[in-house]
């Protein structure tokens, strides 16, 4: 495996951990906390980090993604790290980045779609 896949697999991983850390003792109620007008509540950043892992993958395979979400919280976390897990299965193969490059892997979607 090549040292950007490397890279990019460590990254996920510690995205993966981090996002963990956070979510792991998180009050009733935390899903739809607001910091504030324009601030996105936990709930709606977790689903945006899982469609960015999903619009990764669909980077690599060539294929177009379209954006999910689900109501409960504890499902949109579990589709964030089947993302995650999926991506990471991904870069392991070995098989050629030839949609994109690991920096605009890193760096995400202008837009999403």
């Amino acid at each position: 495996m090549d040292q950007q896949r490397v890279m990019l697999r460590h990254f996920l991983a510690a995205l993966a951990y981090r996002t963990q850390k956070a979510l792991e003792r998180a009050p009733p109620g935390f899903a739809d906390f607001s910091a504030g007008n324009r601030v996105r509540s936990p709930r709606e950043l977790v689903h945006h980090m899982a469609n960015v892992m999903g619009w990764a993958l669909a980077m690599l395979s060539g294929e177009s993604y379209r954006a999910h979400a689900s109501e409960m919280f504890q499902d949109e976390i579990e589709r964030f790290h089947f993302m995650l897990d999926d991506l990471s299965g991904a870069l392991q193969t070995g098989d050629p980045i030839s949609q994109t490059t690991a920096e605009r892997l890193l760096q995400g979607p202008s837009r999403m779609r």
